[in-house]
Order: C-alpha cells, then structure tokens, then sequence
C-alpha cells in the first residue's frame, strides 16, 4: 500500500508534458525577458558614463579656484598667509588638500594657532586664522626666552617673557620655532602638559609660573607670591580650588602676603609663610 501511494505521489509531481503553443509561449517570455535586462544594463551604462564624464569635467575644466580669502589674522597679513599656503588659484576646488594646507600654515606661521579652510562654490577657498598668544616662556641660557603657546609650539625667542607663565627649571631638548617644544624628561613634560591643561581647564588666571621636578614633584605659583605644592598631578581639580580658596583668605588678612601652600586635595592644607 505505501508503494502504491509513493507511485501516486510521482504521477501527481510529474507536470503533463507541454503543448506546442505553450512552449512556444515560454520560449517568448524568455526573449522578453533577455531584452528588458539589456535594456536596462544598457541604461545603466549609460547613466554610469555620463556620470563619469561629468565626474571627470569637474576635476578638470569645471569649479577652478578663482580667489582665496583670508580672515581672522592680526598677525600676519593676507599676502603672508597666502605666500605659504600650498592651494593656489587654477587649482580644482574639491583636488585642493584643505588638510593640508592647514597644517602648513600652522607649521610655517608660528602664530597660527589653527587654520580652518572651507571650499564655497563655484571657485572660493576661504582661510579663517585663530592667532596663537604666548602662554609659556622658558628662560634660556642666554637670558632670552622661548615663548609657546598653550600647547607649548614654539613661538618665536624673545628678549622678555612679555604676558607669560614662566616654566621654572625646565630644560629643553628641542625648541624649533613652529614645532611642539621637546623637554628632556619625559615625565616631566608629562606632567607640565597636565600642568597647562589644568590651568586652562579651571581658568586659573592667577598662574604666574609652574614647574615640574618629576612625577612626585609639581608645583603652581599663584600671583609670584604663594607657591602650590602639588606632589603627584592626581586630584590636580581638588588641589586647585583648595589652593584658590585658601588664597582668597590669606589676601584677606594680608593681600601682599608670600608663602608655600602645601595641597594634598583632602581636607587639610599647610602655609608656611616666608
């Protein structure tokens, strides 16, 4: 009995064989079929040719650079910039290395502080400058100082420090204008660039000067007169407003007082006065 149902089930799998008319049917649908995907391969590839056709005129012959603008500057004038920046007029708009450029600027201008490009259609490239402001100085050899800015580029070397945070004992291996001044220590350009960015963080206007002995051995002064002692840079938030606090009321009891405030970011703090 099961083979008898197994054979059923063929039969019924078996489609009746196809008449002339049917075949010639599929036989049609098939060519149809074939002439709608050349069709549509063909239209593709044309929709793809004038795509790059139009891709390649406008790297070639289509959004020149007619004119560069430049803004933000009080350092260096238009002419300047625009004598180091590597995008020229003639160039195409979207070729120009924007990135480029920028870095360019920042390494060959000491006092761009940051560049930013922007592309403006149909041919415009414009340059916005933030000038950089000596934040830092470190006293040479020679009694002249290396000014940097708040990321420690080297600026320029001056005769006087002028509006700066002087870096005590610092010794520096490399201070080529235009590039990131290279300490000695490791551990101690570390620990001033925790120094610096803390006192960017928390807007500690009063900083006159910091210095840094190694990991263990940190400190901040407060308005050439009171000297932070920090120890480690860990909790540097905490050890400074702890700072801050006890300054504003030792100024209140003597605004010319001078001493060493050691900070441990608890509690507690200790003032020695000279």
């Amino acid at each position: 009995r099961r083979e008898q149902q197994q054979a059923a089930s063929r039969q019924q799998r078996q489609a009746p064989p196809m008449t002339r008319q049917e075949r010639r049917k599929k036989q049609n649908k098939r060519r149809r079929l074939k002439r709608s995907v050349r069709r549509a391969l063909a239209v593709i590839g044309l929709v793809l040719l004038a795509v790059a056709i139009v891709a390649v005129l406008c790297l070639t012959v289509f959004f020149k650079i007619e004119s560069i603008t430049v803004t933000g500057s009080k350092v260096y004038d238009t002419e300047k910039v625009l004598s180091v920046c590597t995008i020229e007029t003639g160039e195409n708009l979207f070729l120009a290395d924007t990135d480029k450029a920028a870095q360019q600027l920042q390494q060959a201008l000491p006092y761009v502080y940051s560049a930013k490009i922007k592309r403006k259609l149909p041919g415009t490239v414009q340059i916005q400058v933030t000038d950089a402001a000596p934040a830092y100085a470190v006293k040479n050899k020679d009694k002249t100082y290396t000014l940097m800015d708040d990321r420690f580029k080297v600026l320029e070397v001056a005769k006087k420090p002028k509006e700066s945070i002087l870096i005590q004992k610092a010794n520096l291996k490399s201070a080529k204008v235009g590039q990131t001044a290279q300490f000695a220590n490791k551990n101690v350009a570390a620990c001033l660039t925790q120094l610096a960015q803390a006192i960017h963080d928390y807007q500690f206007t009063e900083a006159t000067a910091i210095c840094s002995e190694g990991l263990n051995s940190n400190s901040i002064v407060y308005d050439g007169r009171i000297v932070f002692k920090l120890g480690t840079c860990e909790k540097l938030e905490k050890k400074i407003h702890q700072g801050l606090a006890a300054c504003a009321q030792l100024d209140q009891d003597n605004p010319s007082v001078k001493g060493t405030l050691r900070l441990t970011g608890e509690k507690q703090y200790y003032f020695t006065e000279d």
